[in-house]
């Protein structure tokens, strides 16, 4: 159990690393290009190969025993994420989350007030070593590169299913409406104005859409942006609201989100990203209830881990599902 919850963990960290690092997709495609091999041509020589040694690329997922460690770039500096766990079962994990430094050549370094690392990468693995402090001395080792393909290590819901759109619907209420705090809320009794769609719609956007998002400066120059067809964003409306609000309630106005064209923009401003897991394949909507994990990220390093209990019930109006979530329960994971 504690194995998988490590995996589970380490899994989504690297999705909302990936998360805040969408904007720096191109300054890393170049970094990449500047390693590939090149080849010598000489006259009606044979062309060949230049020896080049293994490609060196900063940054991906690592892991060794009870151990993990993740780098990306958020907001144009290095991060770094990593989670110990110890032996002991009911030992609580050490979390290691800051900004790193880039040292030249293939070396990061994270440093506090009583603690400084060192981070150096070759060509499949990356080590780490304490040079001051004793707080994270757990992690110095030799860490080996992982992939990151989710669907070999955790269960996520089934794309565009009843159990994912309902889960990301509930995740996003439970961030506008009860931020860091344990208990329920009440869908059914949330007041569905123009002002708080659009403090959904910027979350949802962070949380789940950054990925699917394009940099469009003829709308912004700041954020990318996820475009929504004025359908698609009525079925989202309908589904979130169970029938009570759909575009042509939304006042958009100072609020970031564009409408041009018979489309609507959502910027993803990069504030939270966000995951879900289940621990089952089997998530039906029409059984009244939905249990899911959530996982929720800061750019500071604040963090929540939720399990979210989903009570539903059909309603025709409800978007195309034809389901509403009646109440979420959110609690901790401990």
């Amino acid at each position: 159990m504690l194995f998988k919850r490590f995996l589970t963990i380490a899994t989504l960290s690297v999705l909302l690393l990936t998360s805040f690092a969408a904007c720096s997709k191109k300054e890393n495609k170049e970094q990449e290009n500047e390693s590939t091999p090149t080849i010598a041509i000489s006259g009606d020589e044979t062309p060949t190969t230049t020896p080049v040694p293994d490609v060196i690329t900063i940054g991906g997922a690592f892991a060794r025993e009870n151990a993990y460690l993740s780098f990306g770039i958020v907001e144009s500096s290095w991060t770094v994420s990593g989670y110990f766990f110890p032996e002991e079962e009911d030992a609580e994990p050490l979390v290691l989350s800051g900004t790193a430094e880039f040292e030249g050549k293939a070396e990061l370094s994270y440093t506090d007030d009583n603690n400084s690392l060192t981070f150096v990468f070759a060509a499949d693995s990356v080590t780490a070593t304490v040079n001051k402090g004793t707080d994270y001395a757990a992690f110095a080792g030799t860490y080996a590169r992982i992939e990151t393909d989710s669907s070999e290590i955790i269960l996520t819901p089934e794309k565009d299913s009843e159990a994912e759109i309902l889960g990301r619907i509930a995740l996003t209420h439970y961030m506008v409406n009860a931020e860091n705090t344990e208990g329920s809320v009440d869908i059914t009794a949330l007041k569905f104005d123009s002002k708080y769609m659009e403090a959904f719609l910027l979350a949802y956007a962070d949380l789940f859409l950054v990925d699917k998002a394009d940099f469009l400066p003829e709308v912004s120059d700041k954020y990318l942006c996820y475009t929504y067809t004025k359908d698609a964003l009525d079925d989202l409306l309908l589904t979130v609201t169970a029938g009570a609000f759909d575009t042509a309630q939304l006042n958009i106005t100072d609020s970031g989100i564009v409408s041009k064209d018979g489309n609507y923009y959502i910027p993803c401003q990069g504030k939270i990203a966000g995951g879900l897991t289940v621990s089952s394949e089997n998530q039906n909507a029409a059984s009244g209830s939905i249990s899911l994990g959530g996982v929720v990220a800061k750019p500071d390093g604040t963090r929540y881990d939720l399990t979210l209990t989903l009570s539903t019930k059909e309603n025709s109006a409800a978007g195309s599902i034809g389901v509403q979530i009646t109440s979420v329960d959110c609690k901790f994971v401990k």
